[in-house]
């Protein structure tokens, strides 16, 4: 069992869901009822089972994978089940990430309302949402927090193009490997699709398809799923800083902010594009 050395960490208000693993009982708790204190039990997490990550981008089908024969279609991705629980972690957490940041858009506003989170929730393209959020941070937030807006939202764009990627394509799986997902661009396909019905220089579509292709490994899929969670958490954290009444505490809590790996390398990179 691993021991930590500090205890958490509890700043603000908030009431905790907490369910029992022995009997399913599900409460919410305030803070001041929870107590740290070290677990007799070692039970592994859910995150113990995720597969390792790795720095990969998706890579062309040609010439490395082309040793597997690739089905694609609508019941591709269930044949993999570990890659397909991924998928949907990308997926559907992505929605997490655009509810943080229309709670973010109401706090700037200094209305944390309904109609606050409703109004960024009904813009449909990811360039009129960023366009609002800069209009109203432009106005509320003092220089070095638009700073750090700005260098969030680059993270969030570079994010939001892995994810678009993944959702916007259509699947492909190998029976001889359960490791990769493979990928075509929504437009690709269609025009395969269209020549393939039509009896057009069948043995020429195929290799045109080849060419098209790409892969995912599982690894690359799980770096993407672990950044937006990790972007996810992160716009909670800048949102929680910006809420708080506390000078000390916000001048404490900058520099921990800015030093979020992602986030400390778009400030870098914001500042030398200022030099020039």
């Amino acid at each position: 069992m691993v021991r930590s050395p500090l205890p958490p960490q509890f700043i603000g208000k908030a009431l905790f869901s907490i369910p029992c693993y022995h009997c399913g009982h599900d409460d919410l708790y305030e803070i001041s009822e929870l107590v740290s204190q070290i677990s007799s039990e070692n039970r592994q997490s859910f995150k113990d089972k995720r597969p390792a990550p790795n720095r990969n981008n998706k890579q062309p089908y040609l010439p490395t994978f082309k040793k597997y024969k690739v089905n694609i279609g609508i019941e591709a991705i269930e044949l993999l089940p570990e890659i397909s629980m991924v998928v949907a972690r990308i997926i559907s957490n992505w929605t997490l990430v655009e509810t943080q940041l229309s709670r973010f858009l109401s706090i700037c506003l200094g209305a944390n309302t309904e109609p606050s989170v409703a109004l960024y929730l009904s813009l449909k393209n990811s360039r009129a949402k960023k366009d609002a959020l800069e209009a109203v941070v432009s106005l509320t937030l003092q220089q070095q927090d638009q700073e750090l807006f700005y260098a969030t939202m680059r993270w969030k764009e570079a994010v939001e193009k892995s994810r678009n990627d993944i959702a916007h394509g259509v699947f492909g799986a190998s029976l001889q490997t359960r490791d990769h997902l493979f990928w075509i661009s929504t437009g690709d396909y269609a025009i395969h699709s269209v020549a393939v019905q039509s009896q057009i220089q069948k043995g020429t579509n195929a290799q045109g398809l080849y060419k098209r292709l790409f892969v995912f490994e599982i690894g690359s899929l799980e770096r993407i799923a672990r950044e937006i969670e990790s972007l996810f958490h992160f716009l909670g954290f800048f949102g929680g800083y910006l809420t708080s009444s506390d000078p000390d505490w916000r001048r404490d809590r900058y520099p921990h902010l800015c030093s979020e790996p992602r986030v400390a390398e778009e400030l870098r990179n914001l500042r030398e594009r200022q030099k020039t």
